[in-house]
């Protein structure tokens, strides 16, 4: 009996066990339902569209999501959570739907033309304006060193005078909108031969009638890989006035994005992208212009503050933020970008002045620095290699820097195409290094081990590559500030692919990977200032 008996004792158990786990994933699949939306882009004709952008943002959400539609103009979104949303596709149609479990279809009938300008480019507008060579060099060089030159095209002047009041405004100040410091060069040349000539282009080719005639040239409609983007982007408007660098801890995807604060305090923002929580870190620091943000070993944000030229680190034990100073004895200021040495120090280019590389032991707070051989080269990106060598780049002076660990030693180096603009780098695992060349639409590699050079011409003429990054298959992504695209370059084959980002000019400075879900996502900060800005954070996956 007592055998029986505890037969009888282990199956009621186990029957209790199973009915509250069964009651468990009832719960949990009633916290996690999702639905599926779908439908097709057609032309006013009935014909279907590819590479139509489409918007679903749940009512009262600050979260939306994108997706493309495919070669048959059918769209599909991932699972969403059911509820209110306003789905639209250019700028003239939205529709409403409540998504319930299960799902909905819901077709658009579109008219293409200016309705459209958000999935156009400043490069793909500029690929259609006349003139020679050098007018078009002007027009990269001038209009679009700071921010996209889609403004431009979206905003057309009336008149040369026009041309002429915008240039001289945006000569004289920071790309976004603060006024230049004294020792700072000008945006644009205002000498008359060059601000003359310019003025007279912008004034012959983009006039307000482009917009109707050209807009369907310039639409870039993504096919193939390209139209499997799935992107989500967490506008953030409410809560900041700005949005900068996003760094993200890779296998959490928590996501730490600098911020602007709306009383003007530059901070941190904590935002979990899971839950779509945005936790605000603010420091003491006004117009500080914290530029770049990278985690440590801990997970501690450090960030560089350009205009206050100091280094500044969040101490997540305690929620305070500790700053050492960067003082001007190497004629160089505004702190850009950092990294780690093997021994735990931390590096930073100084981009204003004469150059420098300067160099924070934490322990002792004891900073160092090692001017550069080149005179004002705009010192700009940096990575430290597994060694401790310190690699950085010239954007003006068109140069690769080291550092030796050994010796302390500086050298430059010089690649194969002049005047390229290199800004920023980043190492791969086998140890060769990964720069964008701004200024003539390329990326570069060096392999140190060999000293051998290559270059990958993007086949984007102005497009202007920021930043670029590797990711754990080494695989290299980069990002066109005037493409406004992330884009891939496969090392081997050479193949490039690009990704039209959602908002147009959204313009990103660097890029994180997010490795806590499949498919891995790529996650940028994105700041559009002007009228109708819109300033967040975005992750970008391929579905499979």
């Amino acid at each position: 009996m007592k055998a029986r008996s505890g037969v009888w004792v282990d199956l009621f158990l186990g029957g209790v066990s199973a009915f509250v786990l069964l009651v468990l994933l009832v719960r949990g699949s009633a916290a996690e339902e999702t639905a599926i939306l779908r439908g097709t882009t057609r032309s006013v004709e009935g014909s279907p569209l590819y590479g139509i952008l489409v918007k679903a943002q749940a009512k009262g959400s600050n979260v939306a999501t994108w997706v493309f539609s495919d070669s048959n103009g059918q769209y599909e979104f991932p699972p969403l959570s059911p509820a209110e949303y306003e789905i639209s596709v250019g700028k003239k149609w939205t529709k409403s739907v409540k998504l319930v479990s299960g799902g909905a279809v819901l077709d658009f009938q579109v008219q293409l033309g200016p309705d459209f300008m958000n999935q156009t480019t400043g490069t793909t507008w500029a690929a259609l304006l006349p003139g020679s060579e050098a007018e078009k060099a002007s027009l990269y060089k001038n209009c679009g060193s700071c921010h996209s030159y889609w403004r431009l095209f979206d905003r057309p002047q009336k008149d040369a005078k026009g041309w002429a009041v915008l240039g001289q405004r945006m000569a004289r100040v920071t790309s976004t909108g603060a006024p230049l410091a004294p020792d700072q060069p000008y945006r644009i040349d205002l000498s008359e031969e060059n601000f003359n000539a310019l003025n007279a282009y912008l004034e012959r080719v983009i006039t307000p009638e482009l917009l109707g005639k050209r807009t369907v040239d310039a639409m870039l409609r993504p096919t193939g890989q390209a139209a499997k983007a799935v992107f989500t982007e967490w506008d953030l408007s409410k809560q900041v006035k700005e949005t900068g660098i996003a760094w993200t801890e890779p296998k959490t995807g928590v996501v730490w994005v600098i911020v602007v604060t709306h009383d003007g305090y530059d901070g941190l923002g904590r935002l979990d992208m899971k839950t779509g929580d945005l936790k605000l870190f603010p420091s003491a620091l006004r117009d500080a212009a914290f530029h770049d943000v990278l985690g440590d070993r801990e997970g501690n944000p450090w960030i560089t503050a350009a205009r206050a030229n100091k280094i500044v680190k969040l101490d997540l034990t305690t929620n305070q933020f500790k700053i050492w100073e960067i003082s001007n004895r190497w004629n160089s200021r505004w702190a850009h970008t950092g990294d780690w040495d093997p021994g735990g120090n931390f590096w930073v280019t100084l981009t204003i002045g004469e150059g420098a590389v300067v160099k924070l032991n934490p322990k002792t707070g004891e900073v160092t620095g090692v001017p550069t051989l080149t005179k004002n080269p705009d010192v700009y990106g940096l990575q430290v290699d597994q060694e401790g060598n310190v690699w950085f780049t010239y954007l003006a002076g068109h140069k690769i820097g080291k550092i030796d660990h050994k010796t302390g030693r500086m050298t430059e180096y010089d690649p194969p195409t002049p005047d390229a603009g290199p800004r920023r780098i980043q190492m791969d695992s086998k140890g060769r290094l990964w720069f964008s060349e701004f200024y003539v639409d390329k990326v570069g590699m060096l392999d140190p081990k060999t000293m051998k050079w290559e270059e990958y011409d993007l086949g984007s003429p102005g497009g202007s590559p920021y930043f670029v990054k590797v990711d754990d298959h080494d695989q290299i992504w980069f990002n066109l500030m005037n493409g406004n695209a992330l884009g891939t370059v496969d090392p081997e084959t050479r193949d490039v692919q690009l990704f039209l980002l959602p908002n147009p000019d959204s313009l990103s400075r660097d890029a994180f990977f997010d490795y806590s879900s499949e498919p891995h996502a790529i996650v940028y900060g994105h700041s559009y200032i002007g009228p109708g800005s819109h300033v967040g954070v975005g992750r970008m996956y391929v579905r499979k």
